[in-house]
């Protein structure tokens, strides 16, 4: 407990038998509940997380095959809100931690305090703060962070985050309440997912800087090269969603819906004009005028309710 109100870690986990036990371990003392969830591990996790069946803080769930980390988070959630702790949410801060030990234990309670102070809903880490030194990523993984930041901006709404690959983050119960988490992506867009929910709801998140710990044998499972594309296809769909199912929220929301459907026709025009041989500067203007209106008029919204 801290400040009054209860903590919960939870611990997504697949093939992390040389990780699990210190990232438990390291935990802070005023964490009062922890789930693992080991989602289908094929290593000896499922048998190392077995010496933690006596704690009674710990809570182990498990799925019979590898389904994805969005996958693990969902399970977590189920279990906090179908029991006893769903009457404690209220008064709740929620930390997500990877159990590769790559989040950096010392900056928790930098993350559940402005939640546990009800100053704010979701609070996440960020690697690329001035006070940190960044060069500690690998020089590719810096390069793709970069490209989808500017991507999850424009997607998302939420035009403040610096690093929203992050998934050292913390939410308050009442957020986790209003959050449709159902819909959160199954595998590794679940941080990108996570924050298109939010941006649907409106909702505002902090930032906090937390540097990540990168051993020398590191070596992520992510395949950049595929997933940079694929993440950057999903965000632009959920752009589209989320400003047309946001567009009668605001008269900001509204014009940059309208940009956006006339951006949309225009780029098919100017497609057409391409494959066909014949170019048209006219349409080009009108599609990239109105690609920025719409961007522009999402921001001032954002801007409006800072």
């Amino acid at each position: 407990m801290y400040l009054g109100g209860n903590v919960v870690a939870i611990i997504p986990a697949y093939n992390e038998e040389k990780k699990i036990i210190s990232t438990i371990t390291k935990l802070p003392n005023l964490v009062d509940l922890v789930i693992i969830v080991d989602d289908g591990s094929k290593d000896r996790t499922s048998d190392i997380l077995k010496k933690f069946d006596g704690c009674k803080k710990c809570v182990i769930l498990s799925h019979k095959a590898n389904l994805g980390k969005g996958e693990a988070l969902k399970t977590s959630f189920r279990w906090l809100k179908s029991n006893k702790y769903a009457l404690l949410l209220k008064n709740t801060a929620i930390v997500l931690i990877d159990a590769d030990g790559q989040m950096h234990p010392d900056y928790f309670i930098n993350m559940i305090e402005p939640i546990l102070t009800n100053k704010y809903d979701f609070v996440k880490s960020t690697r690329f703060h001035p006070s940190l030194d960044i060069h500690v990523m690998p020089l590719f993984r810096r390069i793709g962070n970069r490209i989808l930041r500017i991507l999850n901006k424009i997607s998302t709404g939420i035009w403040n985050i610096t690093d929203p690959q992050s998934g050292y983050f913390a939410m308050s119960g009442n957020s986790l309440s209003t959050l449709d988490f159902e819909r959160l992506d199954s595998g590794y867009f679940v941080e990108n997912s996570m924050l298109y929910l939010l941006g649907l709801n409106r909702s505002i998140v902090y930032e906090v800087p937390a540097p990540a710990i990168y051993e020398e044998d590191y070596a992520s499972s992510i395949k950049y090269k595929s997933f940079i594309p694929q993440t950057a296809g999903k965000l632009f769909l959920n752009w589209y969603k989320r400003i047309g199912l946001t567009s009668s929220q605001s008269l900001l929301r509204l014009i940059s819906f309208i940009c956006l459907v006339l951006f949309s026709f225009y780029g098919v025009y100017t497609i057409v004009y391409l494959i066909s041989g014949r170019w048209s500067h006219l349409y080009f203007i009108l599609f990239s005028i109105l690609f920025i209106f719409s961007i522009i008029c999402d921001y001032l919204d954002y801007v409006r309710r800072m």
